[in-house]
């Protein structure tokens, strides 16, 4: 009989706990989600904002590049025009003698 009762007592005691049991592993998995998504989130932004940077060097490197090449065809189109004034340098100089 003191069996049976402490065995009663045993489980009237984990009948009272199931329900608090149960709430803190739905909080307890809801937070874990919330968690989840907040490391999601950040990962995300973290992408994102790398992302910004590697496009503004992109747009950097792009105008260097632009720059590059306005200078090398600056330079190209003063050496077509430097090779012209020595070609009719030199025609000249044959016509004259």
């Amino acid at each position: 009989m003191v069996l049976i009762t402490i065995w009663v007592e045993i489980i009237s005691k984990a009948m009272a706990v199931v329900p608090f049991v149960i709430t803190s592993m739905l909080i307890g998995r809801n937070l874990m989600e919330i968690v989840e998504v907040a490391v999601m989130a950040a990962v995300a932004t973290i992408w994102v904002e790398a992302a910004v940077v590697v496009i503004k060097a992109m747009e950097v490197a792009i105008k260097e590049v632009a720059a590059a090449a306005a200078i090398g065809i600056t330079i190209w189109e003063a050496a077509v025009d430097i090779r012209k004034d020595l070609i009719n340098d030199k025609v000249s100089n044959i016509l004259i003698s």
